[in-house]
């Protein structure tokens, strides 16, 4: 299954949203980056598919990281 899961960090600054395709939930996903200006302005970065292994590491990468 897809991770599912939302990383901000320490200066609040920059925020990491893992989601689940919903046309494809068992296998793929989208990871998206965006930018935090003030509590109402949010930018998104970049957002990309990926496969349900990629995610899983990379989720995992982050939470070993902090």
């Amino acid at each position: 299954m897809f991770p599912e899961g939302t990383f901000i960090n320490e200066k609040n600054d920059n925020l990491i949203v893992f989601e689940k395709d919903l046309k494809n939930p068992e296998y793929e996903g989208f990871v998206c980056f965006w930018e935090i200006k003030d509590i109402e302005c949010k930018q998104l970065r970049f957002k990309k598919r990926l496969s349900k292994l990629k995610a899983s590491k990379k989720y995992h990468n982050l939470l070993r990281e902090g």
